[in-house]
């Protein structure tokens, strides 16, 4: 009974748009730690808010990416494909759900392809970087060979490098070079 009094009282605080986002967040916290399914459902309810604050925002991803649940990853997912939604969160976003598994190497390369942000397609790279795949390997070379954005490119090329597979060294080589 006290544990369920306990939660009432974080959620109580986190749903509320009036109290101050730093308590907002430290409650989100608490939520967290809790296990609760209950505490995604809140992070959802906060995440529709039209005027959350970037730092109750930032602890909703970070409840959301902490969940193993369906629900959390494709929030996370529908976040980062949303070309509305602000920049940087997308960028979390995007970088939780390709930490938690929930987004494809497919779907990167889309919303790399929609977007004219350097610093989402930079965060895209990131991720490609971190799922090790046979499939992420070919995308990174994809945007190596025809990114036309140096300090994209750049960075590319840097996580390309984090690959243990031939054809990055390949590439690289071929950089090294000027061919």
């Amino acid at each position: 009974a006290r544990d369920e009094r306990s939660f009432d009282i974080l959620a109580e605080i986190a749903r509320d748009p009036a109290r101050a986002p730093e308590m907002r967040a430290n409650a989100l916290i608490g939520l967290s730690q809790t296990e609760d399914e209950r505490t995604v459902d809140i992070a959802l309810e906060i995440l529709g808010e039209p005027d959350a604050d970037d730092q109750v925002l930032e602890m909703v991803l970070m409840v959301l990416a902490n969940a193993d649940n369906d629900r959390a990853a494709s929030a996370l997912l529908s976040l980062a494909e949303n070309p509305d939604a602000d920049e940087d969160l997308r960028a979390m976003a995007l970088y939780n759900a390709g930490m938690q598994g929930a987004i494809e190497v497919g779907r990167l390369q889309e919303i790399y392809r929609g977007t004219a942000s350097r610093d989402l397609k930079m965060q895209i790279c990131h991720v490609l970087s971190q799922l090790e795949t046979e499939e992420a390997v070919e995308a990174m070379l994809e945007i190596v060979r025809t990114e036309q954005d140096p300090e994209i490119r750049q960075t590319a090329v840097f996580w390309l490098g984090q690959f243990d597979d031939p054809r990055a060294a390949d590439v690289l080589l071929e950089i090294i070079e000027g061919k």
